[in-house]
C-alpha cells in the first residue's frame, strides 16, 4: 500500500480539533455559503416511511429469485443478519465498542437491479443520529467472476466566494487528488469469502470474493457533494478545503464512500457527548484521530455493509469478513537521551545519546516491535575530565499500548568504536556493552517521552586497549521520540 509524501501528517492539524462526521441536521449551511441540501435529510425520511416498501420489495425479489430456479437449488429461507463483529480478531476491536447499528446497512428501496448473474442494489449506511446519513452507495456482485464493487459517485462544487474561492485549475488538481487517495486508500483492507455449503449453489461458495471500493467523480440524486475552498477550519464530509492533509482526507473519504461512522470522543451538535461504547481511540482506526497517516488502519468493521448485503442477498451462502493481511510498515524513529552514569569505584560523568530506531511490527497493530538501530555516545568522565564519542548498536523489543497510551522496551546495547578521548584527534576503540530498559507514554500521534535506565560493562577511558579496563557502570536518563 502506498505510503503518503506527507507520512506524520495528523488529522486536522490547523486547530486540533476533531473532525466532524457529517454536516449536522440542526446546521443547514456548510462555512463556505453552499447550502447543505435536504437530500440527506429526506433519504432519513424515505427510509422511514418506505421500510414497508422496502420489505414488500425484498421477499418480491427472493420470490423471483425462488422461481427462476429450483427450490432445492436456491433454497432461499429467511436467515438473520450475521453479527459481522464476531468474525473480527478480539484484539482488534476492544469489548466495549459496539459500532452504530446502522453501520450493517439497509437496502435502498426500488434500487435493486439484476443484470444476467450480475445484481445491483444501492445500500444505506447510517451512524450518529446526531448528524444527517451519507448517501447510499452502489453495490454490485458478479457471481460469475466473484467479484463484489462498492461504488460512489461524488459531486465535487467549487468554491467561487470571496476569499474561500478557488481556481479552476486549484479545483481539478484537488479533485483528482481525493479520487487517487479513495481509491488507493479504501481497498486492500478485508478478505471477503462465501462458505463451501451444500445450500450455496453459486459458483462462489467455498472461494474469495475480490472487493473492490471505487470512488469516482459523478453527479446524480444518489452522488455526495463536497465543496472545494481555498481553506476550512474544521473540515467534514461536505467541505473540504485544498489545502487538507492526505490522512483527513482519507477520514471523510471512510464518510463520503463508506458511510463509516466516527469514532472518536466529541461534543456533538446536540451539544451530547458521543457515548462511550460508539468511541474506539486503541486500533489506529482511520475514523479516530491523532493518528498519523502512516499508523492508521481501516478494520473490517468499516465495511460491514459489504457482508450484510451479501447475505441478505444469498441467505443460504454464509459470508466471512475478516482483516487482510497488509504490507510490512517499518517505522523510523528518531531519539535522543540525556542522563548521568556512574560506576561502584565512585566514578561518573554525563551522558547525551542521540540514534534512530528501526521499528518491525510483530502484531497487526504495531504494538510491539522488534527495533534496532545505531546510536552516537557523547560521555564525559567528570574525575578525569575526559569526553568520548563512541558508535554503538541497538536491539530490542518495544511496546505501545495504543496511539495515546504507555510505553516502553527492553534492549540490549554495544559498540566503542570512535574517539575514545576527544583531547586526541585520532579514532580508535572503547568497547561497551549493556543492557536496559526504557518506561514511558506516548502522546499522539507520535511524541513519546521516557525514563531509560542500563546496566553494563565499559573500558573506561584510560584508553589503553591492551590493558582494558572494563569497570561495570549504570547510568540513567530522560529520553524524547518521535516516531514517522
Amino acid at each position: 500500500m502506498p505510503v503518503f509524501q506527507n507520512p506524520t501528517a495528523r488529522f486536522n492539524p490547523k486547530n486540533q480539533k476533531p473532525l466532524s462526521n457529517e454536516v449536522a441536521l440542526a446546521d443547514s449551511s456548510s462555512a463556505g455559503g453552499i447550502q447543505a441540501k435536504s437530500r440527506a435529510t429526506d433519504t432519513i425520511q424515505r427510509k422511514c416511511q418506505n421500510c414497508a416498501e422496502e420489505e414488500a420489495q425484498e421477499q418480491s425479489d427472493n420470490d423471483e429469485l425462488i422461481q427462476a430456479k429450483p427450490a432445492s437449488e436456491w433454497q432461499m429461507q429467511a436467515k438473520p443478519t450475521p453479527a459481522i463483529s464476531q468474525t473480527m480478531s478480539p484484539m482488534i476491536q476492544r469489548e466495549e465498542f459496539e459500532p452504530w447499528p446502522g453501520q450493517i446497512g439497509h437496502d435502498v428501496a426500488n434500487t435493486r437491479e439484476q443484470d444476467g448473474g450480475i445484481i445491483r442494489e444501492r445500500v444505506q449506511r447510517t451512524g450518529d443520529p446526531v448528524y444527517s446519513s451519507p448517501q447510499p452507495s452502489l453495490l454490485e456482485f458478479d457471481p460469475g467472476n466473484c467479484r463484489l464493487t462498492a461504488t460512489m459517485d461524488i459531486n465535487f462544487v467549487r468554491d467561487t466566494s470571496g476569499s474561500d474561492a478557488i481556481t479552476e485549475e486549484q479545483f481539478n488538481t484537488f479533485k483528482a487528488e481525493v479520487i487517487d487517495i479513495g481509491n488507493e486508500r479504501l481497498n486492500g483492507w478485508i478478505n471477503l469469502s462465501m462458505t463451501d455449503s451444500d445450500a450455496c449453489n453459486l459458483p462462489c461458495a467455498g472461494q474469495d470474493i475480490s472487493v473492490n471500493i471505487v470512488a469516482q467523480e459523478g453527479s446524480g440524486p444518489y452522488s455526495s457533494e463536497v465543496l472545494v475552498s481555498s481553506t476550512v477550519g474544521r473540515e467534514n464530509a461536505r467541505h473540504i478545503g485544498i489545502d487538507t492533509d492526505e490522512g483527513t482526507i482519507w477520514h471523510e473519504l471512510g464518510h463520503i464512500v463508506l458511510g463509516a461512522a466516527d469514532e472518536y470522543p466529541d461534543i456533538r451538535h446536540d451539544n451530547t457527548p458521543r457515548p462511550a461504547e460508539r468511541v474506539n481511540t486503541d486500533d489506529y482506526s482511520i475514523m479516530s484521530q491523532d493518528i498519523s497517516a502512516r499508523r492508521a488502519l481501516m478494520h473490517p468493521r468499516h465495511f460491514s455493509h459489504l457482508a450484510a448485503w451479501m447475505e441478505r442477498r444469498f441467505p443460504n451462502c454464509g459470508v466471512e469478513l475478516s482483516r487482510a493481511t497488509q504490507p510490512l510498515l517499518i517505522e523510523y524513529t528518531p531519539i535522543i537521551t540525556l542522563g548521568g552514569f556512574g560506576t561502584f569505584d565512585g566514578r561518573g560523568g554525563i551522558y547525551y545519546t542521540a540514534g534512530v530506531d528501526l521499528g518491525i511490527p510483530l502484531d497487526e497493530l504495531h504494538r510491539f516491535q522488534l527495533i534496532m538501530g545505531p546510536r552516537i555516545n557523547w560521555s564525559l568522565e567528570t574525575e578525569d575530565s575526559i569526553m568520548s564519542l563512541l558508535l554503538g548498536w541497538r536491539m530490542g523489543v518495544s511496546y505501545l499500548a495504543g496511539p495515546s497510551g504507555v510505553s516502553g522496551s527492553i534492549f540490549a546495547e554495544g559498540g566503542g568504536l570512535g574517539w575514545p578521548d576527544l583531547s586526541d584527534s585520532s579514532p580508535g576503540v572503547a568497547p561497551y556493552v549493556e543492557g536496559g530498559f526504557t518506561a514511558g507514554y506516548t502522546f499522539a500521534p507520535n511524541i513519546e517521552v521516557a525514563a531509560e535506565a542500563a546496566m553494563g560493562t565499559r573500558d573506561m577511558p584510560d584508553m589503553d586497549l591492551d590493558n582494558l579496563d572494563m569497570q561495570p557502570y549504570f547510568r540513567m536518563g530522560l529520553q524524547a521520540a518521535f516516531a514517522f
